[in-house]
């Protein structure tokens, strides 16, 4: 949680929450991704339109937490390909991204070296299943948040595995 301490974050104001939210005394965070250190090669991020006012996606992301140190959320297309075109040629990037931002964002960033994969969570996995074939990125199209936390972890086991130096005396 230390990349939370580096980082300069804009708060939204409690009145952006309904009824069916998160309680008004919690506090969604997006990060001015202009100024932090990512002490690690591995970055998860995650684009949701919609993660404000679900109280799955606000678990969804303290249990990411604990996996990663290095999660950014974004609330909005435009500034999530902001921070995806911007300097971060040195690090993994692991893209989880609701379905209905996913057939706005991939055509856009799918070619980028940046992503290392892509991660649809949404409600209705048949109505996705299409840009899997499209998108070969794509680890998977998940309605369920085990699924994909268990998904995700292998990847990033296995992506930080073979980013271990190995030195021969």
């Amino acid at each position: 949680m230390s990349s939370e301490l580096s980082m300069t974050e804009k708060v939204l104001p409690a009145s952006s929450f309904t009824s069916t939210s998160i309680r008004p005394s919690y506090y969604i965070r997006e990060p001015n991704f202009g100024k932090y250190d990512n002490i690690e090669d591995i970055t998860v991020v995650w684009l949701d339109s919609h993660s404000n006012v679900s109280l799955d996606c606000f678990d969804m992301k303290i249990r990411l937490r604990y996996l990663i140190n290095h999660l950014l959320t974004f609330h909005s297309i435009s500034t999530c390909l902001e921070y995806m075109n911007s300097d971060i040629e040195y690090e993994k990037v692991f893209f989880i991204v609701s379905g209905s931002d996913s057939e706005i964002i991939l055509p856009e960033i799918h070619l980028s070296p940046k992503i290392h994969f892509n991660y649809i969570f949404c409600n209705d996995k048949e109505k996705y299943e299409n840009l899997s074939q499209t998108y070969s990125k794509i680890r998977g199209i998940f309605n369920d948040k085990d699924s994909l936390l268990k998904k995700l972890i292998s990847d990033i086991t296995s992506c930080l595995s073979n980013l271990l130096p190995i030195s021969i005396l």
